[in-house]
């Protein structure tokens, strides 16, 4: 069966024209770097900005700073009546480098590894000479001695340094004169020799 209107009611169907897109000078950016993105939605007359699904702004315009590095989801969503439009953009952030190390010593001989794997740059200092440019380090020291270990790593979004001072000792023989792992003696914070 099917059903037919036979009232005199008269309908009006109007087509939705709104239209949602915006302009954004930079797709890929840095960590705490503010983007600006220009609506150029046409017949909308409400919007909200969302990133990554969270309405942020219900404004015009938007700016937005992003904080955190990742991948962000950024979308206009465009509303006129029962119309609605949306128009969504891929925005990928940055960390900022962040210089740091672990180490590992035998004797007078040091390791150290750059806990940051994604810096394009890498410099190594001791007591401010310098010593490697790549992200691990081995050096062997001359003498026994507290030495100023320092790490510079930087990249597109800036730079960083983290310095340790490092105490280089030999390794003292046990009572059968097999060499043990190496070891501090402090006293009151101090190293004993």
């Amino acid at each position: 069966t099917s059903i037919k209107d036979v009232s005199n009611t008269v309908f009006t169907i109007q087509a939705c024209n709104v239209a949602s897109a915006f302009e954004n000078d930079v797709f890929e950016v840095c960590e705490n770097v503010s983007i600006d993105f220009t609506n150029t939605s046409v017949n909308a007359t409400a919007f909200e900005w969302h990133i990554n699904n969270e309405i942020l702004s219900t404004s015009t315009d938007f700016t937005h700073t992003f904080a955190n590095a990742g991948t962000y989801i950024v979308k206009l969503r465009t509303i006129k009546g029962n119309c609605i439009d949306e128009y969504t953009e891929i925005i990928t952030i940055y960390e900022i480098p962040t210089a740091a190390f672990t180490y590992a010593q035998n004797d007078t001989t040091i390791n150290c590894y750059a806990t940051n794997a994604n810096a394009m740059t890498y410099s190594w200092t001791i007591d401010n000479a310098n010593v490697g440019n790549n992200s691990t380090l081995e050096y062997t020291f001359l003498e026994v001695g507290i030495y100023d270990v320092c790490l510079n790593v930087s990249d597109e979004c800036g730079n960083d340094s983290f310095c340790e001072n490092v105490n280089v000792s030999l390794t003292p023989p046990n009572e059968c004169g097999i060499e043990e792992e190496s070891w501090r003696e402090y006293l009151n914070g101090n190293v004993i020799t």
